[in-house]
């Protein structure tokens, strides 16, 4: 049995699935979806004030399963990348005007970010927009 994390709670269950897949000798695919997830605006996940709790530790969450990913499948490492990179770069870009209310959480996302960006390696990213915040942040992100 593999046990939830317990520090990790925002991408839990992704990092949870990643781990048993890792465990797995073989894999069934079914056809049917079995899954179903639902978005709810009005949930308790999607406030703001919670989602200011929740952001750090998804990052966290993003850490660890790039360290898993990176020694199981490439592929699937760079896709994870992209996605981990994207969600942190669009968060500090949507804090950017309001940066002077909540400086903390402002500069703690831009050394998130600056420490993603170390991790990074070419070919890593697709899109012309991430591809050049990601050098910026390699030249910049100690600041």
């Amino acid at each position: 049995m593999i046990p939830f994390q317990e520090q990790i709670f925002t991408y839990e269950d992704k990092l949870w699935t990643i781990e048993v897949m890792q465990k797995l000798s073989r894999v069934v695919l079914l056809p049917d979806i079995l899954y179903e997830y639902r978005f709810l605006p009005e949930s308790i996940t999607q406030s703001a004030e919670i989602w200011k709790r929740r952001q750090f530790n998804a990052y966290d969450a993003y850490d660890l399963i790039l360290d898993r990913l990176r020694l199981y499948s490439k592929q699937a490492y760079r896709g994870a990348v992209r996605f981990y990179f994207a969600f942190c770069y669009t968060d500090l870009k949507n804090m950017y005007l309001y940066w002077r209310d909540d400086h903390s959480r402002f500069h703690n996302t831009w050394r998130r970010l600056g420490k993603l960006s170390r991790r990074i390696r070419p070919g890593d990213l697709r899109h012309g927009k991430y591809y050049l915040a990601w050098l910026f942040f390699l030249l910049f992100g100690w600041l």
